[in-house]
């Protein structure tokens, strides 16, 4: 291939992975595609799923996702699959966290890593489309648009969750409660950038800051502010698990 074709799918692709559009339209799209609506366990499970799935001869069930990876710990590997399809299926299961363990050398860093390259490989296909509201810090589900009491009304697409105090913050100052107008941007996950996948590292648990974890709120920055900018400083949403940067999702 020609460096200037190669060039010009990289742009092609990357529009389509940036894509924007008002959550007006948004909502009309997940309409025709509920998938858009999954939680995130769901999202995983329906990746692992779709990188294949076969029977062994005495009919249990062998993962593509990881056949080229993991050898010999066929069990653990079901385990931790019924655990996100248990998950999807939104059992109280999901409310666990899920714990690897074992030995050294057992596996439980190459699955975790086989999860999130396929998660990032996924995110990039039509099926595993992912959207946020742009510029949110933490990826808001669009979804979180519609108000609890309203959200009945949306033909059996289910919703969980509430706006975080950025986008909260976003369509009251600078929509004017307008949610029909706020954009919405597609994402891919992304280790490396923080986006979609998360790392935290425990240190002491006497001294364990929540901050850490899903960053914090300046409230001095909100009392009687009424500069746009000042306001939405004050929410630093910059924790482990939650992308470093609040700049449109790539």
């Amino acid at each position: 291939m020609e460096l200037t074709g190669l060039l010009k799918e990289i742009q092609q692709q990357t529009r389509e992975l940036t894509g924007e559009m008002p959550f007006e339209a948004y909502l009309a799209t997940v309409q025709a595609d509920p998938r858009l609506a999954r939680l995130s366990h769901q999202l995983i499970y329906d990746m692992i799923v779709a990188a294949g799935v076969t029977r062994d001869g005495a009919g249990r069930p062998r993962y593509g996702l990881f056949r080229d990876e993991l050898f010999g710990v066929d069990d653990a590997v079901s385990q931790v699959v019924e655990y996100f399809a248990a998950a999807a299926r939104r059992h109280e299961v999901r409310k666990r966290i899920l714990l690897l363990v074992g030995p050294p050398g057992c596996g439980k860093s190459t699955l975790v890593n086989a999860i999130k390259q396929g998660l990032e490989e996924y995110t990039r296909t039509p099926e595993g489309a992912v959207y946020a509201v742009k510029s949110c810090p933490v990826c808001e589900q669009p979804l979180h648009l519609v108000p609890r009491h309203r959200r009945g009304e949306l033909g059996g697409i289910y919703v969980e969750g509430d706006l975080c105090p950025y986008c909260r913050w976003l369509v009251r100052n600078a929509y004017r409660g307008d949610v029909a107008r706020v954009p919405v941007q597609r994402f891919t996950s992304s280790a490396a950038e923080g986006v979609g996948i998360g790392t935290f590292v425990a240190t002491d648990p006497g001294s364990e800051n929540l901050a850490r974890l899903v960053g914090n709120v300046n409230l001095t920055l909100l009392r009687g502010a009424t500069d746009r900018a000042a306001a939405r400083q004050a929410y630093g949403l910059d924790g482990e698990l939650t992308p470093p940067i609040a700049a449109s999702p790539t």
